[in-house]
């Protein structure tokens, strides 16, 4: 999520905390023409382009942020971050993950596949970078979804690869979820507290 904070010292004491998210940016697009000319000439050269050129497409600064932060998922922070035995379930919908961690099939159910487990993991990243801010998007069906899916394997008394990945990921998605307040607070030295504002 684009944003940026403003910070208003009340006191010694007491800071304010505002964040302005952007969605509309002047120009963000002025230099698609330069990267389509790379993507391209990379095509030719037999490399592989790395980056998603739906990327180009991107109608506003958002969007082209979404693009930009679903490729560092895919190609930087799941590389480096998910164990190896996590990847092979990365493309198990929620129907099928759930199935492997409770029994429970609920694969006749569009609110359970029309997802996948890179869903979730991208959702991870969102909450972890943006914090409440990425609640705009996460649909709350989905989020619903996540939550059942999560207590389903919490109490599971299987011991699977699929039970160990979503009950790390939903310790996860949990905390990120449920941190200080981010977007709006106010920092109060002398009390030693963050509040939501």
């Amino acid at each position: 999520m684009p944003a940026y904070k403003i910070l208003t010292i009340e006191s010694d004491e007491v800071f304010r905390v505002e964040t302005v998210t952007l969605d509309t940016v002047p120009g963000f697009d002025s230099l698609f023409p330069l990267y389509r000319a790379e993507y391209q000439s990379d095509s030719l050269r037999g490399h592989s382009p790395v980056w998603n050129k739906e990327i180009l497409s991107a109608r506003t600064y958002g969007e082209f942020c979404d693009y930009q932060f679903r490729d560092l998922v895919r190609l930087r922070f799941i590389p480096r971050d998910l164990p190896e035995s996590w990847r092979a379930c990365l493309d198990f919908t929620g129907a099928r993950m759930l199935k492997a961690v409770s029994g429970e099939d609920k694969s006749e159910d569009a609110e359970w596949t029309d997802w996948c487990m890179k869903d979730l993991v991208l959702d991870v990243y969102r909450l972890r970078y943006a914090e409440r801010l990425a609640l705009k998007d996460i649909p709350e069906t989905r989020l619903a979804a996540y939550r059942y899916l999560f207590d389903r394997a919490r109490i599971s008394p299987l011991r699977s690869v699929e039970v160990e990945m979503v009950n790390g990921l939903g310790t996860l998605f949990l905390a990120f979820l449920n941190g200080e307040p981010c977007q709006n607070f106010v920092i109060d030295l002398e009390k030693d507290a963050i509040t939501g504002d």
